[in-house]
């Protein structure tokens, strides 16, 4: 199967599920996929998480016209400038929201689709580049199962409300391939899952799971030993 603008570039990738998710934990720290795909953990829910998630409801909420104004502003969202964002993605096309895709073995849920546009949102007050790893997963997905090129997506940050739009090139599809390829491998125990550094391990809502991690890792051991 060819992508992209042609380049000849072919998924190769085994039957084994790849979510949006496995690679944002694949990025922090590739023993979270062992601890969460494997060991079947799940972390603490933090205050941030849960932050977070509500604003997505409430944005969710917003532009499907609910009168969700107060909350929003609540979590430091100027409704003013998330009108002007929602108009610039009007002029793409249809505003969906929570869209679920999938292709073969990968699938994941587009936060907003703005005219087949993808729009990854974060409640986050600078970038990372799992964000954009994120958004070009989308962008893959919606291009393979859909048939049809496409270069783009938006980051939409909150609560700045900033849009940012992002180039998706053919490197980069290739690197996400490249990054699903090493999450497969991981989930069927083929390859180490050892953390690269342990700078993620600060504020980790599994370090407490984690054998990797001082202070955790018994139930990580246990469960690992009955399988």
């Amino acid at each position: 199967m060819e992508f992209g603008d042609g380049d000849g570039v072919r998924l190769g990738l085994l039957p084994v599920t790849v979510y949006a998710r496995d690679l944002v934990d694949y990025l922090i720290c590739p023993h979270r996929i062992y601890l969460r795909r494997y060991l079947y953990l799940r972390g603490v829910v933090t205050e941030y998480m849960s932050v977070g998630g509500e604003v997505h409801k409430l944005l969710y909420m917003y532009l499907q016209g609910r009168d969700v104004g107060r909350e929003l502003v609540r979590y430091g969202i100027d409704v003013g400038k998330l009108r002007e964002v929602y108009s610039e993605l009007r002029k793409l096309g249809d505003v969906e929201c929570e869209v679920e895709v999938g292709y073969g073995p990968l699938a994941g849920s587009i936060d907003l689709l703005a005219g087949g546009v993808p729009v990854e949102v974060k409640y986050s007050t600078r970038p990372r580049f799992g964000d954009v790893v994120q958004l070009a997963f989308y962008v893959l997905l919606l291009e393979l199962s859909k048939g049809r090129n496409i270069s783009r997506g938006y980051l939409l940050y909150l609560p700045s409300c900033n849009l940012i739009e992002i180039k998706v090139e053919s490197w980069l599809k290739r690197l996400v391939l490249e990054f699903c390829k090493e999450v497969q491998l991981i989930k069927l125990g083929l390859v180490d899952s050892s953390p690269r550094s342990r700078r993620a391990c600060k504020g980790c809502e599994l370090g407490m799971y984690c054998k990797f991690r001082g202070e955790g890792g018994a139930e990580e051991r246990s469960l690992a030993s009955r399988r």
